[in-house]
């Protein structure tokens, strides 16, 4: 096939490992979501990464890739669990032995204790809540 001059083509020795990294992206993003939501999948991904569940249906069924937005959409949705989730093999190798994973960890890390820490929050409001309007008990001896 005759490409226009302004289409620059592939060497088609690269497009087989272009395409099989693609699925090994897709595959364990989609694995990922799966975990994330059991069920309605794409509906649940769809409300919180705010894209739309047809989208979400497609990635999960294979048939496309997240463009760079939507991967945004979902790091900022998901966090760094996301990103180490979407690495593959040799790059997680890669970084394990350069010490990289070291700002994923700590990103996860300070991710868990912001949650923690608005949960001991709304427990806390919840304790005071209950325990302003319980009369108080006071034993008379």
């Amino acid at each position: 096939m005759k490409y226009p001059l302004f289409i620059k083509r592939r060497s088609t020795l690269q497009d087989p490992l272009l395409c099989a990294r693609d699925a090994i992206l897709r595959d364990r993003l989609a694995d990922f979501l799966r975990k994330q939501h059991p069920t309605n999948t794409a509906k649940e991904v769809g409300r919180k990464a705010k894209l739309p569940p047809r989208t979400v249906e497609r990635w999960l069924a294979g048939l496309s890739s997240p463009r760079l937005e939507h991967f945004i959409r979902l790091l900022h949705a998901y966090g760094p669990a996301l990103l180490k989730a979407a690495m593959d093999d040799d790059c997680i190798r890669t970084m394990k032995r350069n010490g990289g994973f070291d700002w994923v960890d700590r990103l996860r890390a300070a991710e868990d204790q912001q949650k923690a820490e608005a949960d001991l929050e709304r427990v806390q409001r919840a304790l005071n809540a209950l325990r302003s309007a319980r009369p108080s008990e006071r034993r008379e001896d």
